[in-house]
């Protein structure tokens, strides 16, 4: 099965089988030496010991080094994210299934308004996500705007912060400011109820967000999917994804944030994130020599 079109296709039934699917490539290797850095200690505290090691295979076959230090990546509720800079890419290490709670979320991934990931890969108990880099959103209320959009998708935007929100460099008449995607993938979850009548106008709003998406990211997918999981055929997807940083087409929008930014009495999460992408780069700098 072609896991990437899978989750387009399919929904969030389809990404489970997609990830059983891709780990297999990983349960026959086991007992890797990993490393005994920061960013190793915090993996093993959050997964057990074969996760940890998947995780990192993952990088080797990316052609990425792994952070090292804590100041490389930002910790999260699920896992950690990884921003790379001159890629103008995320990555989410995250858990793959939740715990049961109030406020569990969705993987959601067959809605334009909510950013979709380039590729998927199972590890373990862990999910890497590789997401597009897209501008912050700064706005509050654009954030309501956000989430009561979604709501006609029959989704929840529970966590509708600005930050968790952004925008993608391309104009749709719908969207002349550019169009609005939930850039925290975890803040989301599918609504209990349906909302049946639903405009016109929304529903070509919806449509114009599916296929902006589609138009900017589909040829990274393509990129990905034929050179995965060779790490020397990698190096191709990685100079597209410059390439399109180039065009403006991949935003590092945590560069965005400004130092002074404060929310709930301590820096917020854009600042944090800029910083980690910082530290990483340099990394990047002397590993890769990009």
């Amino acid at each position: 099965m072609d896991f990437f079109s899978g989750i387009d296709a399919g929904g969030e039934a389809a990404i489970g089988r997609a990830v059983m699917s891709l780990s297999k490539d990983f349960n026959g290797k086991a007992g890797i030496d990993t490393p005994k850095t920061p960013f190793v200690a915090y993996l093993k505290s959050r997964f057990d010991d074969k996760t940890t090691e998947k995780v990192m295979e993952v990088f080797e076959k990316m052609g990425l080094p792994p952070p090292v230090l804590a100041e490389e990546f930002l910790p999260g509720t699920e896992g950690c994210l990884l921003f790379l800079t001159p890629y103008g890419m995320v990555m989410r290490i995250e858990n793959r299934e939740f715990e049961d709670g109030p406020w569990v979320p969705d993987r959601i991934n067959n809605s334009g308004l909510v950013l979709n990931p380039i590729a998927t890969i199972g590890a373990g108990e862990a999910i890497i996500e590789l997401c597009p880099g897209c501008h912050l959103e700064k706005d509050y209320s654009n954030s309501e705007r956000l989430r009561d959009r979604l709501r006609h998708e029959n989704i929840d935007f529970w966590d509708f912060v600005e930050y968790n929100s952004g925008r993608l460099p391309v104009k749709t008449p719908s969207f002349p400011e550019g169009v609005p995607v939930v850039i925290d993938r975890l803040a989301v979850r599918k609504l209990s109820y349906s909302i049946k009548d639903v405009s016109q106008a929304l529903k070509q709003a919806a449509q114009e967000a599916r296929e902006a998406q589609k138009a900017l990211y589909g040829p990274l997918k393509s990129a990905f999917r034929e050179a995965w999981p060779d790490a020397e055929k990698l190096k191709a997807f990685w100079d597209l994804c410059r390439r399109y940083v180039q065009e403006g087409k991949l935003i590092a929008g945590w560069n965005e944030a400004k130092e002074e930014t404060i929310l709930y009495g301590g820096i917020c999460k854009p600042f944090r994130a800029r910083t980690a992408a910082e530290h990483y780069s340099e990394r990047l700098k002397t590993d890769l020599k990009f």
